[in-house]
């Protein structure tokens, strides 16, 4: 066992061929900041190939559900044999140095006092059919949660263990979990 723990990165994935294998190579550039890493993929049913990159990319744990995001983070969570818990939208990079800064913002394990949660700020690279009505509402998106402290799912929470178990976990409804979380 490394320093600071297990971190498990908990990726909802459903049709993500297109993006999974971007969302692995990311992953795997991270410094390890001392983390055992535990990858875990919960699909929500894809019928594209998917399942196959995750293989072959050797992630440790891979798991199926149904459809929805939150259905599958919660999944992935109960899977999850980390003190830390990432989730992770496979359409998402994390940042150059996210390991050290998710260790900067938990603290020392045995992980005491606040903050016992994070994300990260949103930085977007436009598709290229990516029309105004998307390019003005998602960085007004990013400044209302920096504003109101509440991120959204695409941002990347990380928490420990023991705070996602205090607050009941990940809630499996279909649409805007990541705000009920």
């Amino acid at each position: 066992m490394s320093i600071r723990g297990r971190l498990s990165v908990i990726i909802p994935t459903l049709d993500e061929a297109s993006e999974l294998p971007r969302c692995l190579a990311a992953l795997a550039r991270q410094e390890d900041a001392g983390f055992e890493v535990e990858r875990i993929i919960v699909d929500g049913g894809s019928r594209d190939a998917t399942l196959e990159i995750a293989r072959e990319a050797g992630v440790e744990r891979l798991l199926q559900t149904g459809p929805g995001r939150g259905k599958q983070m919660a999944a992935g969570a109960a899977a999850a044999t980390g003190s830390i818990y990432l989730f992770l939208h496979a359409d998402c990079r994390l940042p150059e140095g996210a390991f050290r800064r998710i260790s900067h913002v938990l603290g020392p394990e045995p992980f005491e006092g606040p903050p016992h949660a994070g994300a990260f700020h949103v930085r977007h690279e436009w598709a290229a059919g990516a029309g105004p009505w998307v390019r003005r509402f998602v960085p007004l998106a990013d400044r209302r949660s920096r504003r109101t402290r509440i991120p959204y799912g695409d941002q990347a929470l990380f928490l420990t263990a023991d705070a996602y178990r205090a607050c009941g976990g990940m809630p499996e409804q279909p649409l805007m979990d990541d705000l009920a979380f």
